[in-house]
């Protein structure tokens, strides 16, 4: 009998062992799984920033197309994570403090540009905006004492960037990569930046990213292109932008510089000078629509997103990408300024 007694015992303790080793297991994946959406409320790390004595920032957004989210607290996320089509549209931030001062925040929408400073709860953004980029700043003692800390995670998977501080950008200029979540803090002047806060850790080692030399480039390429009318377009197939002029040789303006998706290697997008020929307001290509269609030469256009076959619904958002059947793929308000805007007969470089 006591044999017997032995071996349950020892059976008894290897499975309270295992068991305590498995339950440290999944504690330290939900803890290094913060960075990849969980919510706060599963994250068990403790906290790698303390907020400073005699001031607190509070904030809220609105997602596009939705109601606004309750106020958050000091280093809370606000915003959306892993929503494809869930970017912030707007965001109001206020500051409840001993010393005087103020906040203020500027933000920028996708073909927009920016808002304009707010202050003190007053919304920046506006009703179906997509915010891809963000300033913050604070004035008068606040802006003595203490420094502002915000990131921002941009959709798409593309994660959280690193932080941004009084009044630089935050977030990816010319890429349509928009801000669906933020974090804000204050810290003491002169602070280190803030790391994890709730748990959630930068994926991105930078604040913003734009494609400032791509335009650059683009723009003094174009002046020595000639166009029979006052409009020339710019492809870039190499860095994947598109931009659209107007003017005259040598003295050509950029009004609208475009994300874009090329031809895969079976399908490359044909290389050349070409003039903008007829157009359509939409096609199928096998299960998809593609809309407002301008075509610059042979079976290749300047094109939305693919969509559903009824139009309604966006199937892939694919951009930055060698991914079509040769023809240019864009976000569906620069397909439409350009079948609106660019007469037949002007100058198309694809590149």
């Amino acid at each position: 009998m006591s044999a017997i007694v032995k071996r349950i015992s020892a059976a008894f303790l290897t499975a309270i062992v295992l068991i305590s080793l498995f339950s440290f297991s999944v504690s330290a994946d939900v803890t290094n799984d913060a960075s990849a959406g969980i919510s706060e409320a599963d994250v068990t790390t403790s906290e790698a920033y303390t907020a400073p004595a005699g001031a607190t920032v509070t904030y809220r957004t609105r997602g596009y197309k939705k109601k606004w989210q309750k106020y958050k607290k000091q280093g809370y996320r606000s915003g959306y994570i892993n929503k494809k089509t869930r970017s912030i549209e707007a965001i109001q931030i206020k500051v409840k403090s001993s010393v005087s001062g103020k906040i203020q925040y500027n933000t920028h929408a996708y073909k927009r540009g920016w808002s304009g400073y707010k202050t003190n709860g007053k919304t920046a953004g506006g009703k179906k905006q997509r915010i891809d980029m963000i300033r913050i700043k604070l004035t008068g003692e606040l802006a003595e004492k203490y420094d502002v800390y915000y990131r921002v995670h941009l959709h798409i998977q593309r994660g959280w960037l690193a932080w941004a501080k009084n009044g630089e950008d935050a977030g990816a200029r010319d890429y349509a990569f928009y801000i669906d979540a933020i974090q804000i803090v204050l810290t003491e002047k002169d602070a280190d930046a803030p790391g994890a806060v709730r748990g959630i850790k930068t994926q991105r080692n930078f604040k913003c990213y734009n494609a400032d030399n791509i335009r650059s480039a683009m723009i003094e390429k174009a002046q020595s292109m000639s166009s029979s009318t006052k409009w020339l377009i710019l492809c870039d197939t190499q860095h994947y932008f598109a931009g659209v002029f107007t003017g005259s040789k040598g003295n050509w303006k950029l009004v609208r510089f475009i994300y874009i998706s090329v031809g895969k290697p079976s399908s490359p997008t044909k290389k050349g000078v070409f003039k903008i020929k007829n157009r359509k307001k939409k096609f199928y290509s096998g299960a998809v629509r593609c809309k407002y269609c301008t075509r610059f030469t042979k079976a290749y256009y300047f094109h939305s997103l693919p969509y559903s076959w009824d139009g309604k619904r966006i199937v892939s958002t694919r951009l930055g990408q060698r991914c079509t059947h040769g023809c240019v793929r864009m976000p569906l308000d620069d397909a439409k300024y350009i079948y609106k805007k660019v007469p037949k007969k002007s100058t198309a470089w694809v590149y």
